[in-house]
């Protein structure tokens, strides 16, 4: 699996510099909210991260800077609401990954009516560290990943959050669901319930609903 592979030495030079930025200064508007957890030596895939609009041109400048600094091709893709970087390391390392992969929003879409902006979100700023959600929120982002896409890697992760009953409440306010649903989704109840536990009810302006 691609999530095996450390970063070509290139790439961990890059991942680096990320963290020695002074985020809260130069980017109050960017967050990394999920996948950047193994930052700099491995990733999932594809890193997220939740930016301002007014702050992702200077971001890819940054990211385009930092690149070239360490001999590495930044390919970017941007759009209304999000953009892609692409970072390859043309050295090809053996038995190394020699791309990382940013996918940057300006709204995070909870479902078809719902959405809300980096300025909703309660981010943490250590020295020397990517600036990330606080734990309520990592509770909340990866619970809402895992309801799509169904990847045990979002349930161990979930497992190992020391979250609080606070942190549970929080969740269940944004998704309208109660304790019993999210504590059947964290101990992998959905096979049992033939993997039709959590539907949309996009009438109700509600993410998940039991299904008996």
């Amino acid at each position: 699996m691609i999530s095996n592979y450390k970063f070509s030495k290139n790439i961990l030079n890059f991942n680096q510099k990320l963290k020695k930025i002074n985020w809260r200064v130069s980017f109050p508007g960017t967050v990394f909210i999920r996948d950047y957890e193994f930052l700099p030596d491995k990733s999932p895939y594809d890193i997220d991260l939740l930016v301002q609009k007014n702050e992702v041109s200077k971001l890819e400048v940054l990211f385009k800077k930092n690149a070239d600094e360490n001999s590495l091709l930044l390919i970017s893709k941007n759009s209304l609401e999000s953009s892609v970087f692409i970072i390859f390391d043309l050295n090809i390392e053996k038995n190394r990954r020699n791309w990382i992969f940013f996918e940057i929003r300006t709204k995070y879409l909870i479902d078809k009516v719902g959405d809300f902006c980096i300025d909703k979100i309660d981010v943490m700023y250590k020295k020397n560290q990517l600036p990330i959600p606080t734990k309520k929120w990592i509770f909340f982002l990866y619970f809402h990943q895992y309801l799509r896409q169904r990847k045990n890697r979002h349930i161990n992760l979930l497992k190992k959050i020391k979250y609080s009953r606070q942190d549970l409440n929080f969740t269940k306010k944004i998704l309208s669901c109660n304790e019993k649903e999210i504590d059947l989704v964290l101990n992998g109840c959905m096979d049992t319930l033939n993997k039709k536990f959590l539907v949309y009810k996009k009438d109700k302006k509600k993410i998940v609903q039991l299904i008996f």
